[in-house]
């Protein structure tokens, strides 16, 4: 279940979850908080109490759990994640350097200090000066459309189904059989489109400039495992899976995240370029 907690300033979205969550009080009690605080505030502190392992999420409530951490990101401030669980305070403590505002992952008993530190005032403008989305978006949709590509020309090639957004389409689909298939497709591609920026942005803070091929190679081997790993998961989970040939489509998967990897090193290498004409262009005029 989750709840609200009290005694914090307006402008912070405050909630602790325990034994199950299901999508429908996530919804109503956590989704209309936030929502709210969004309306009334430029910016937004954000604090949730994990007494309770992600394992307990339902699929669906795990799924909104991500849309409302992502929904107002351009607001963000404060983030305290307070939970005895190592890997969610580091995957949050990684996500930090990526996106507006700060961070921070506590432990359950650290929580008064965690409550003090998301309660002290937001700072909007400091944080909209630290983070530069355009950068991470632009050569993120330029990576996915080539992965994308790649995924298509070898569905065609194979004559199977390795297109990842229509797949996403159809997973989405089968956790909301009532969604029509067209909002679901659109779901798909939103989500196909969101997950590159996320890449796109953790490769932004991790990329050796001095190492190019080394950095892209790191990445498609990471992104291409995860994927084999996230996409086994949701399929084994999912009550109604797209049909799929799994063995070659996790393949498929890995050569797709590499095309998806060097596209975005040249993205970014292009980037750099441009950069610095620009800058030495005026010297080389004079």
């Amino acid at each position: 279940m989750v709840e609200l907690l009290q005694d914090f300033p307006p402008y912070v979205a405050a909630y602790k979850a325990s034994g199950t969550v299901d999508e429908d009080e996530y919804r109503r009690v956590i989704m209309n908080r936030v929502d709210e605080v969004a309306r009334n505030f430029d910016a937004l502190n954000f604090i949730v109490r994990l007494e309770t392992g992600m394992e307990n999420y339902s699929v669906a409530a795990l799924i909104r759990y991500l849309e409302i951490s992502f929904k107002h990101i351009h607001r963000w401030n404060r983030m305290a994640i307070v939970s005895d669980q190592k890997t969610v305070r580091m995957f949050y403590d990684a996500l930090s350097p990526l996106v507006p505002g700060k961070i921070i992952g506590y432990e359950l008993k650290d929580f008064e200090k965690a409550k003090a530190w998301v309660s002290e005032p937001c700072l909007t403008e400091q944080n909209s000066l630290q983070w530069d989305w355009k950068p991470p978006v632009v050569a993120g949709a330029a990576a996915t459309t080539a992965m994308t590509l790649f995924s298509y020309a070898a569905s065609a090639v194979s004559k199977r189904n390795f297109k990842e957004p229509k797949l996403l389409g159809e997973l989405i689909q089968g956790l909301k059989p009532s969604l029509k298939p067209s909002a679901a497709q659109v779901l798909g591609w939103q989500t196909h489109y969101a997950v590159g920026t996320v890449w796109s942005a953790i490769y932004a803070a991790c990329r050796f400039e001095k190492r190019p091929l080394a950095s892209a190679l790191a990445l498609g081997a990471v992104s291409g495992l995860s994927a084999i790993f996230v996409w086994k998961t949701a399929l084994d989970l999912n009550p109604r899976p797209p049909r799929v040939d799994r063995k070659k489509y996790y393949l498929q998967l890995v050569a797709a995240h590499f095309v998806f990897s060097f596209t975005l090193e040249a993205a970014y290498a292009l980037r750099r370029r441009r950069h610095l004409l620009r800058r030495h262009l005026p010297l080389l005029r004079s």
